[in-house]
């Protein structure tokens, strides 16, 4: 299990995540401060996709034969690929029925 541990000192104010609820150091003055708050953090696991683009290169006689063979579910997926700006997207309706079961708060 892991804390997100809040701290307060010295007019600064920052966070850790670690094992614990536990104190930490200040950076300025090097007291060890207890931390004003800790919580939980669950890893939560969050469907999503995105697009790619690339390029097949494809040895045919035309092509339409060479559209044919890389539209088949065994061709090779390129590997050199370039992220489509914009794609990436969180399946909501996924995520809240996974997660809800993965912690037990379904009802």
């Amino acid at each position: 299990m892991e804390y997100k541990n809040y701290y307060k000192h010295c007019g600064i104010e920052w966070d850790d995540v670690a094992d614990s609820k536990c104190n930490d150091k200040c950076c300025k003055c090097g007291k060890e401060i207890e931390p004003y708050e800790s919580n939980e953090v669950k890893q939560y696991k969050i469907p999503c996709s995105w697009e790619v683009y690339s390029y097949a290169y494809v040895n045919a006689e035309s092509m339409d034969k060479a559209i044919a063979i890389a539209e088949q579910d065994e061709f090779p997926l390129p590997t050199d690929t370039n992220y489509v700006d914009g794609s990436f997207e969180v399946d909501l309706d996924v995520c809240e029925e996974l997660n809800k079961r993965r912690f037990n708060h379904g009802k």
